[in-house]
């Protein structure tokens, strides 16, 4: 395996140096206890986010370094939506230039008894799970609300002296958007989570495998190139978010409408869902633009006007936006 140019290593030293800062004042835990709860809570709040990714290392001397690092760094709001013990769910929402912006959603699952998995591109495959001990499962959702890989595993205490606590799972997923309008020579990721918690905040550790998959009547899937990275949150002044709290106070009752379109279709139907790349872009539009319009309608009701009206008519466009853009159907296997 080739090795890349020097400042890729300056990079990934200085993300590992970042890193050790921030669990250098760690979550302390008894010895051998994680209270998942809490710690899953703890995500939630106003946080300076900080992401760094680059390619480590390539698979074929012919392979071309396109990839760029990546970097950005912003103040991200995260949203605890419920308080319960065995489900718990975070939103995040981006602060930018342009205002506040829903990224992605974080579900989490006590002992789950099925799960959506990624097997290749823009294929999933919803089963039951065999949970093995206390484990969570994650299931992390797209700005549509479509499932985009889910992953179980049992958070961890790191023995003393260090004593911090981790949830580490590796799992397929699609092509990351930093880089899914810039890249076609992979398709999927192979990708290694480990996400560690401190008093500062929180880091989300990756190691992923760039994959080439071609399918045909043999299945091929070739990995290209290799690439590190995290996602640091770093706990800051409510104040910074202020913005962002009343603006998804004032959308997420609505966004709550859209996820049980998705859960009913899912749960009834869908174990296998095929989404084509392009359709998937129009599917997403699609969801934003009838979820606007619904806003909107809400906003101007006058005093004769349902907003339970408003939701029905939404719900009923978008089942027939997953009907319209979900290829395969197939029922959930059973134990």
């Amino acid at each position: 395996m080739s090795t890349l140019p020097y400042k890729f290593l300056v990079l990934f030293f200085s993300l590992s140096t970042f890193s050790s800062l921030v669990l250098a004042h760690p979550k302390k835990q008894p010895s051998g206890h994680v209270d998942e709860v809490a710690l899953i809570k703890s995500m939630q709040g106003c946080f300076e986010v900080t992401s760094a990714f680059g390619e480590t290392g390539i698979i074929d001397d012919k392979y071309p370094i396109v990839s760029r690092d990546y970097f950005s760094k912003n103040y991200e709001y995260i949203a605890l939506d419920g308080d319960g013990v065995e489900e718990l769910e975070l939103q995040h929402i981006l602060l930018t230039a342009l205002g506040p912006q829903k990224t992605q959603r974080d579900q989490w699952v006590r002992s789950p008894r099925k799960m959506i998995s990624y097997l290749k591109p823009h294929q999933y495959k919803q089963s039951f799970y065999p949970s093995k001990g206390n484990q969570w499962l994650l299931t992390v959702r797209a700005v549509d609300e479509s499932p985009l890989y889910s992953c179980a595993a049992s958070f961890g205490p790191v023995p003393e002296p260090e004593e911090f606590a981790y949830w580490n799972c590796s799992h397929f997923s699609p092509v990351p958007w930093r880089e899914s309008s810039q890249r076609n020579d992979y398709n999927f990721l192979g990708q290694n989570n480990f996400i560690s918690f401190s008093k500062l905040g929180w880091v989300h550790k990756q190691s992923n495998r760039k994959i080439q998959y071609v399918e045909g009547e043999a299945d091929v899937s070739k990995t290209i190139a290799w690439e590190d990275g995290y996602v640091s949150y770093k706990k800051t002044d409510d104040q910074n978010c202020k913005e962002a709290k009343a603006w998804w106070q004032a959308q997420s009752a609505t966004w709550s409408k859209v996820r049980e379109v998705w859960a009913n279709s899912l749960n009834n139907s869908h174990a296998l869902v095929f989404l084509d790349p392009s359709e998937k872009n129009s599917l997403t539009d699609e969801v934003l633009a009838a979820f606007t319009k619904a806003q909107a309608e809400i906003k101007n009701l006058g005093t004769e006007g349902s907003v339970d009206e408003v939701y029905q008519t939404m719900q009923l466009q978008m089942k027939n936006l997953i009907e319209k853009y979900v290829k395969e159907e197939v029922q959930v296997e059973e134990d």
